[in-house]
């Protein structure tokens, strides 16, 4: 694998774009692409078979100047990239510019490492991932013009590649949380971060569909690197390339796929695919490498963007994507340049039993015949874990002749989200000193605890009670507690 295909899938993110065949359908327009052809790395445009490409900056630039991963503004009026002087270096900044190299406008000035900036489907903001204020790569998110940064994602490990949902509500990313990349989904403003791909291999640089209804990303669960589609939700993932491909990104209409590849000589090349994996074609032929691929609409396509959907969920959210309580979900559509056509499911809906999962969907299409979904799964567990088998009322030792007799076996159960790791404790107390040594909680092996009591007390006391105290929590969140005592009697009648 070349140098540079390495350093394309280190600081290269996946692409979205807005719109989707309709009544007057989205036009495809040209391919923004990095190239290493001219001695650096630099930004080129081409149509989409590949043919007119062209070095929008020309020759301008100072070879220590090097520019990578343009991003397409939803109406083509602009491109977002990543630049850096004198490399190697350990700043990037983000940038914006017109598809001619003119107002080159600086939006970043971080003083770290900003890669993958993303628009917002509205044009409104740029998402991308950057080591400001952390060791580790983190989501942020910051108006157009480069103002009101705002950091999304809060951890110690590498949060990176956002992709937003064509309804601006979500931003897909990657991370390392898990020991591996995963796909993950959260809300756009940084909450209900949920894992999507699940999966023993890394997938990384998600790409999210046009109408709303699939996440592209790369994988290596084949083996190789290759191109896989699944539902927004995770379910059915699907394999599209499996050549040494990366960078996955939709054309504006939704029916092919366009990425980076090594699959012929091993050098990065841009290829495009139909979107079910059909009829695989290369469109770059550089010796030096191309990758980063994004491509953008026609500029002067009518209402390119579609429907904006924003789910309303009024629920208590608890741990790991669980509501510990009931929920309702409304919907907000609107899009401002065309108007509402039609919509579906898109009724408030009210959630009160618990579930593993019920999924809903709102679909709108707008004046001018563009179609987006907006998918929500809720997860609803409002029950404490089970606590089951201590001692019953009335427990009584007898006779206190010093000796330790098991009173319980304690276990616990949780039946929809499941126990959280480590949570289920079993402890003793006692009104008479000492404790220690008189009351024995020992691990069964599977899960719960054999409880002993040493039948013995004060002989100038009242007598002694034993308090046990059993709590559990599952991973929605929920806490289950259970008191329990048993007694010595100073006298037994």
């Amino acid at each position: 694998m070349s140098f540079r295909f390495l350093c394309l899938r280190l600081i290269v993110s996946s692409l979205i774009l807005s719109g989707v065949a309709g009544a007057q359908p989205v036009v495809n327009g040209k391919i923004a692409f990095t190239s290493f052809r001219d001695n650096h790395s630099q930004i080129y445009l081409m149509n989409s078979d590949g043919s007119n490409e062209v070095n929008i900056c020309g020759t301008a630039l100072f070879l220590s100047v090097i520019d990578i991963s343009p991003r397409w503004s939803p109406d083509a009026s602009q491109i977002a990239f990543v630049r850096t002087i004198n490399p190697p270096a350990s700043v990037y900044e983000i940038y914006s510019m017109n598809p001619d190299c003119s107002n080159v406008i600086q939006l970043t000035f971080d003083n770290a490492r900003n890669f993958g900036p993303r628009w917002s489907p509205d044009g409104r903001r740029i998402a991308f991932y950057s080591t400001k204020g952390s060791n580790n790569f983190q989501i942020w998110v910051m108006n157009a013009d480069g103002s009101g940064e705002t950091r999304l994602t809060n951890d110690s490990f590498d949060d990176v590649s956002p992709s937003w949902s064509p309804d601006g509500s979500q931003i897909a990313f990657a991370t390392n949380r898990d020991g591996r990349f995963e796909v993950y989904v959260m809300d756009a403003d940084g909450s209900a971060q949920t894992n999507l791909t699940r999966n023993a291999a890394y997938d990384d640089y998600p790409a999210w569909s046009p109408d709303g209804l699939k996440i592209a990303f790369r994988t290596d669960r084949d083996g190789v690197d290759g191109i896989y589609v699944m539902n927004v939700d995770g379910s059915s993932p699907t394999r599209i390339t499996n050549s040494g491909d990366i960078t996955p990104g939709w054309s504006p209409d939704g029916t092919k796929i366009v990425f980076t590849s090594i699959q012929d000589d091993g050098i990065a090349h841009i290829y495009r695919v139909n979107a079910d994996g059909s009829m695989p074609t290369r469109l770059t032929n550089n010796p030096a490498g191309d990758g980063e691929p994004d491509w953008g609409v026609a500029p002067g396509s009518s209402d390119t963007t579609p429907p904006i959907i924003v789910p309303e969920i009024t629920g208590t959210l608890g741990n790991n994507g669980w509501y510990t309580s009931n929920v309702t979900v409304s919907w907000m559509v609107s899009d401002p340049e065309s108007g509402i056509a039609s919509s579906s499911g898109c009724a408030t809906t009210s959630l009160t039993a618990d579930t593993a999962g019920v999924t809903l969907q709102c679909s709108a299409t707008n004046g001018a015949g563009l179609s987006a979904s907006a998918l929500r799964s809720i997860k609803i567990d409002t029950t404490a874990p089970v606590i089951s088998g201590m001692p019953a009322a009335g427990c009584t030792l007898w006779p206190p002749n010093g000796r330790m007799v098991q009173v319980a076996t304690v276990t616990v159960t949780d039946a929809l989200s499941g126990l959280a790791v480590g949570s289920f404790q079993v402890v003793g107390a006692s009104n008479e000193l000492p404790i220690a040594s008189d009351v024995s909680i020992t691990p069964t092996g599977s899960g719960g605890y054999v409880v002993a009591l040493r039948a013995d007390r004060l002989g100038n006391g009242t007598g002694r009670t034993y308090t046990l105290t059993a709590t559990a929590s599952d991973l929605a969140g929920n806490v289950g507690n259970l008191t329990a005592t048993c007694i010595v009697p100073h006298d037994q009648r």
